[in-house]
């Protein structure tokens, strides 16, 4: 089974979503914006709506850029 990646960077205008191949190589694309979005739980059905969308299966790892400051001590 192959190994996949799934990278989402969260911006203020829009979100986007990726399907990264074990070379680095972005498979697949989906965005919408992030304000379309009424709250958090909106947001995370839409994201993991989209995720879902991929037609790859073995997903290895997520990562997520989110913008704000890292409250290090929380």
């Amino acid at each position: 089974m192959k190994k996949y990646s799934i990278g989402i960077d969260m911006g203020g205008t829009n979100t986007k979503i990726a399907l990264v191949g074990s070379g680095g190589r972005i498979l697949e694309k989906r965005q919408f914006l992030t304000k379309s979005c009424k709250n958090k739980d909106i947001l995370i059905k839409t994201i993991a709506d989209n995720i879902n969308c991929f037609k790859a299966r073995g997903i290895a790892g997520v990562g997520i850029g989110v913008p704000g400051l890292v409250d290090s001590k929380n």
